[in-house]
């Protein structure tokens, strides 16, 4: 069997059948197709003043799904943040 170009509904099951012979034979696979990890919001530039609250939204789709993480571009992110 080929798979030709697969995507997530090649995902499942499989079966391959010898009925040649007497009793047949059955040998089954499961499919299991990954998706690659997708930013589908980026966080947005925020200004905001000293000493308040900010909310940044990200979002990834993906295969198993990913798990955003927040980095600092220069240092560390305090722990308590």
């Amino acid at each position: 069997m080929t798979l030709i170009t697969v995507d997530k509904q090649s995902d499942g099951r499989r079966t391959a059948v010898e009925s040649k012979s007497s009793p047949s034979y059955n040998h089954h696979v499961i499919v299991t197709i990954s998706e690659k990890p997708r930013i589908v919001e980026s966080p947005k530039d925020i200004v905001a003043k000293e000493n308040t609250n900010v909310i940044f939204h990200c979002r990834a789709t993906g295969d198993p799904e990913p798990t955003v993480i927040w980095k600092k571009l220069h240092g560390k992110i305090a722990a308590d943040r």
